[in-house]
C-alpha cells in the first residue's frame, strides 16, 4: 500500500508524470540507460488518450485515439519491436457528403474532396481544392509569423480570404479542421491552426487513410503500446515502479532536489527524483502547485489552454451493410453545417478474431461497425447523461438520413465515451490555446523549468494532436535528461 511505502521506494533517478504514450516513451528510453523511474499515473489504468474497451464478441475497440500512419515512423517501431499486427482502414466504395442536412452526395473519397456539382461548374470542389493549397502553402514558413496568432482562423478564412466565393467550400474546409483539432475557428488562432497543419505535414497526411495518418488501426486495440511497453520495461528494472490513481499536487524545486506531493485515497506521498518529466496536458497545469513559479510562458499558455471537446461513438453491426448499397459505401461520411450531432462517420470493423467457447470449441467472430465524431461545440448542445437516448437516436437518424437503410437500427452493441469526462484528461484530442496565448507566452514557453522538463502531444514539434507526436516528446524529454545526468556524473 502507497502510505506503507518506504522512503527508498519513493526516491527515483527520474520521476514520470503520466503514463500515456508521451510517459511510456520516455520511460523506456530511461530504463534503457539503467536509471530507476517512478512513474506516476493519475487513472487507474495507462494509455492516456487511448482506451481500448472489450466488446461482447471479445473484440477490442479503441474509445480513444486509433489510427497509425506510414509518416508515423517513431509510433511504427514501437508496433514493430512489440510485434503488433496492423489492421488497415476499411476504404472499397464510396465516401458520402452532407451538407445542411440536404441530399447526400456519393464521391470518391480517395481522388476527390468534395463531391462533383456540374450545375456551378465544380465551383465548390475547385475553391476547396484552391483552400487546401493556399493554407499548405502558408504553413510551410518556417517560423510561422508570430502576428498569425492575433487573428482567429474563423476570421481569417471568412473576413480576409475575400477572393474565395463559395460558402460550402470554406464550411467544408473549417469543419474539417474543427473536427481533427475538437474545437472551433472562433477560439484557436491562425497561427494554431498553421502550426497544426505544419506539424502534421500538411491537408493530405492529415486527412487521407491510404497514405495517411488513417491508413491502419492496432488490431485488438492501440491502448495495448503503453501497457506492453511499460509491462517489459519495468520488469527489467525492478527498483522502476508505475503508481497509477496518483494524482499530482505539488511539485517542489525549491529543495536540493526536486520533490513531487502526490495524493492518493488514504494520504499524501512524496515522491524525490534528480529530474521530473511533466507529460500532462498543459490544461491541467493549474491544477498543480509549482515552488517555484512557473515562467509567465508556460504559466499564461497553461492558463489559456483549454481541451478539445469529443464524444466518440461506435456503433456495432453483424454486417457492414453499407458496403452492400448501390453504389456501395467504405463508411467515410462528412457531414458540414448539420443539425445532428455527428459531423464525421469512418468504418470501424476490424479483423476476425477465433475465440474459444466453455466447452472447447472454436468460433471465428466478426467485428463490424461505424465510429461517429462528435466534436467541438457539438459536444455541449448533446453531452451528458440525460441526453444519452436522445443522443444515441439523432445518431442513427443521421445514419439513415445519410445511407437510406433501415438496418442501420439493427445495433448490436453501442459504446460511447465523452472525454471530457475522463479524469486526468478533461477532453481531447489535445489542448487548444486561446488566440493569442502564443503570442503572450514567446518562443521560450517549451523549454525545462530547472530540473522539470515538458512532454506531451502538445509541446511537440512534430505530428502535435497525435499518438506520433506524443512518442516524439516523451522521447526528446527522456533524451535530453539523460544528457542532464550525463553531464552531473562527469563533474
Amino acid at each position: 500500500k502507497m502510505e506503507q511505502l518506504k522512503a527508498e521506494e519513493t526516491t527515483f533517478d527520474v520521476v514520470i508524470v503520466g503514463a500515456g504514450f508521451a510517459g511510456s516513451s520516455a520511460a523506456k528510453k530511461l530504463i534503457e540507460k539503467g536509471y530507476r523511474v517512478g512513474i506516476l499515473e493519475i487513472k487507474n489504468r495507462v494509455g492516456g488518450r487511448t482506451y481500448s474497451v472489450k466488446t461482447s464478441s471479445g473484440h477490442r475497440i479503441d474509445l480513444g485515439g486509433q489510427w497509425v500512419g506510414p509518416a508515423h515512423t517513431e509510433l511504427m517501431k514501437l508496433i514493430k519491436q512489440l510485434d503488433l499486427t496492423l489492421s488497415p482502414q476499411p476504404s472499397n466504395g464510396l465516401s458520402l457528403f452532407q451538407y445542411k442536412d440536404g441530399k447526400p452526395s456519393t464521391f470518391d473519397g480517395s481522388s476527390d474532396l468534395l463531391p462533383p456539382n456540374p450545375q456551378d461548374d465544380n465551383k465548390d470542389q475547385s475553391e476547396y481544392k484552391a483552400l487546401i493549397d493556399h493554407f499548405d502553402k502558408l504553413a510551410q514558413q518556417k517560423p510561422l509569423p508570430i502576428s498569425y496568432d492575433k487573428i482567429t482562423f474563423h476570421s481569417y478564412l471568412y473576413d480576409q480570404l475575400t477572393s474565395f466565393t463559395s460558402l460550402m467550400a470554406k464550411q467544408a474546409y473549417e469543419e474539417t479542421f474543427d473536427t481533427l483539432i475538437t474545437g472551433t475557428s472562433r477560439h484557436y488562432s491562425l497561427y494554431f491552426f498553421l502550426h497544426f497543419l505544419q506539424s502534421n505535414q500538411g491537408y493530405a497526411q492529415l486527412i487521407d487513410a491510404a497514405g495517411g495518418a488513417q491508413e491502419w488501426r492496432v488490431h485488438l486495440g492501440t491502448q495495448q503500446i503503453p501497457e506492453l511497453l511499460l509491462q517489459h520495461y519495468l520488469s527489467l528494472s525492478p527498483s522502476s515502479k508505475l503508481f497509477l490513481s496518483t494524482t499530482v499536487k505539488s511539485i517542489d524545486q525549491i529543495s536540493s532536489a526536486p520533490f513531487v506531493t502526490t495524493t492518493t485515497s488514504l494520504n499524501d506521498v512524496k515522491f524525490t527524483s534528480k529530474y521530473l518529466i511533466l507529460t500532462a496536458p498543459l490544461s491541467l497545469y493549474p491544477t498543480i502547485s509549482f515552488s517555484p513559479p512557473l515562467s509567465h510562458g508556460k504559466q499564461f499558455l497553461a492558463e489559456h489552454t483549454k481541451m478539445g471537446s469529443i464524444i466518440k461513438v461506435i456503433l456495432l453491426y453483424s454486417t457492414d451493410f453499407w458496403t452492400t448499397l448501390s453504389p456501395p459505401l467504405c463508411g467515410e461520411m462528412v457531414i458540414v453545417q448539420s443539425s445532428g450531432p455527428v459531423s464525421l462517420f469512418f468504418d470501424a470493423s476490424h479483423f476476425d478474431i477465433v475465440t474459444t467457447n466453455d466447452d472447447g470449441t472454436k468460433e471465428l467472430k466478426q467485428l463490424k461497425g461505424l465510429v461517429g465524431f462528435i466534436c467541438g461545440k457539438k459536444v455541449n448542445e448533446w453531452r451528458g447523461e440525460a441526453k444519452k437516448q436522445q443522443r444515441r437516436e439523432a445518431v442513427l437518424k443521421q445514419l439513415l438520413d445519410l445511407t437510406g437503410d433501415d438496418r442501420v437500427n439493427d445495433v448490436v452493441e453501442c459504446f460511447e465515451l465523452d472525454w471530457g469526462n475522463e479524469e486526468g484528461s478533461g477532453g481531447g484530442y489535445f489542448g487548444i490555446p486561446k488566440c493569442g496565448a502564443f503570442f503572450e507566452a514567446g518562443e521560450k514557453w517549451r523549454e525545462r523549468e530547472g530540473r522539470v522538463v515538458i512532454a506531451g502531444t502538445e509541446v511537440s514539434e512534430d505530428f502535435m494532436g497525435y499518438i506520433e507526436g506524443a512518442v516524439r516528446s516523451g522521447q526528446r524529454a527522456a533524451e535530453e535528461v539523460i544528457g542532464l545526468l550525463e553531464n552531473e556524473k562527469k563533474l
